[in-house]
């Protein structure tokens, strides 16, 4: 069980995804709104960014260039 949740925390996708929500969850609660559009654009960055550690983790292991 530790074992499993010290790779989550070395996990470089998972977190991002918990920057990401920890970002807009922030944001809310310092009641500081921001718009919807933001809050897009936001988790899009995040998402981005962990579809490219997907894409050059996916790379290593069969052996493509990145």
């Amino acid at each position: 069980m530790m074992n499993a949740i010290k790779l989550l925390l070395q996990s470089r996708k998972f977190l991002m995804g918990v920057a990401g929500v920890l970002t807009v969850v922030a944001n809310d609660l310092l009641g500081k709104p921001i718009s919807e559009e933001q809050i897009m654009g936001v988790l899009i960055l995040f998402s981005s960014i962990i579809l490219g550690i997907a894409y050059e983790d996916g790379n290593k292991t069969t052996g493509g260039e990145a």
